[in-house]
């Protein structure tokens, strides 16, 4: 015999008992926190620490319950007792402890970005830049799938919170990293290129000790122009790059940049695919490397308004260096010195 399979679906879980009463407790400990912030006719002030006692418990009842609207409430109000107490560290440490948990237990990434920004601004206020900003951005990477835009002014503002230099020395370099690439991956191309040239107004205010760093800046707003197929902004980056920034020219990201000048101007554009996966844009930022890794010439970009401008700038970086190049691909490419020298770029140390 043949038994015939209905379909049939399983009822929704109802919350347990102990569930329920976990989070009855909680709301009773929330109203005995709200008690304690108010003052009355024989309580002239309002009582913070009994207040944080009855939060931190309301927070432990709605956590077991697995409430966790409940439970980020209950902490933000925790929180601000320790807030009103002067505790700041204290305080910003709950929020972000209550963030990490929204996020990974409720789900709740808007939530839990609003928690970390939060405690970004009391850090901040507390004068920990460092943590103020990397809750920045955990909060952008909390939104990386949801908020686009929001995610993205979060990662901005991470690196703008930071004091230009320090002592002489840039403190933005791990920052910087973490917020482009936040930026890169929601494909937020001219974000992301503003945040290159925010580091570069840091960089420049030690040219001579972060050269390499600027160099590479410079190349770095070229791959994402080309990925968003602006031969404008292409050309105009480059013209920029070896006529104001100081040394770029002889770098070997200068080099590397000749190198796909020189094929976009000559007969042979599609070398493009080759230079772009060269040394010099392997050693990029990681999402700005893996963006050059997928490059490619498309024969569209030469009817695009701008193409012709990389004739014009080979013209000009001849006359700046007063170098002749013929092009190669895969890093290949010989440089004469005009004495009958040549030199080769395929063996670089860029690390």
């Amino acid at each position: 015999f043949c038994f015939a399979h209905t379909p049939f679906e399983l009822a929704p879980l109802e919350p347990s008992s102990s569930t329920m009463a976990s989070e009855a407790q909680g709301d009773k400990k929330m109203e005995e926190g709200q008690k304690w912030e108010k003052t009355t006719m024989f309580r002239w002030k309002m009582d913070y620490f009994e207040a944080s006692k009855a939060y931190a418990e309301a927070a432990s009842l709605f956590k077991r319950a697995k409430t966790y609207g409940k439970y980020a409430a209950a902490q933000r109000s925790l929180a601000n007792c320790y807030y009103e107490q002067g505790r700041l560290l204290k305080a910003a440490s709950e929020i972000d402890n209550a963030a990490l948990m929204v996020l990974n237990l409720g789900n709740d990434a808007k939530e839990a970005a609003g928690l970390y920004e939060l405690s970004a601004e009391w850090y901040l206020e507390k004068g920990s830049v460092d943590r103020s900003s990397r809750a920045l951005l955990k909060a952008a990477k909390a939104l990386e799938k949801k908020e686009i835009k929001e995610a993205s002014r979060l990662a901005l503002k991470a690196l703008r919170i930071y004091p230009i230099v320090e002592k002489g020395h840039v403190q933005t370099m791990d920052t910087f990293s973490t917020a482009l690439g936040s930026l890169l991956r929601m494909q937020c191309f001219n974000e992301a290129d503003e945040l290159i040239q925010l580091q570069l107004q840091q960089l420049s205010t030690n040219p001579k000790e972060y050269d390499r760093y600027i160099h590479k800046a410079w190349l770095s707003r070229v791959v994402i122009a080309f990925r968003q197929s602006d031969m404008v902004k292409a050309s105009s980056c480059l013209d920029e790059a070896f006529t104001k920034v100081a040394g770029f020219t002889d770098s070997h990201f200068g080099k590397a940049s000749r190198k796909l000048v020189d094929a976009l101007s000559g007969s042979a554009p599609e070398a493009m695919d080759d230079i772009v996966k060269g040394p010099e844009f392997k050693v990029l930022d990681n999402e700005v490397a893996r963006i050059a890794r997928k490059l490619n010439y498309d024969p569209k970009l030469s009817q695009s308004e701008g193409f012709l401008n990389f004739k014009t700038l080979s013209t000009k970086i001849a006359e700046i260096t007063g170098v002749e190049i013929s092009s190669g691909v895969g890093g290949e490419s010989k440089h004469s010195d005009g004495q009958g020298g040549q030199h080769s770029t395929d063996d670089l140390d860029l690390t």
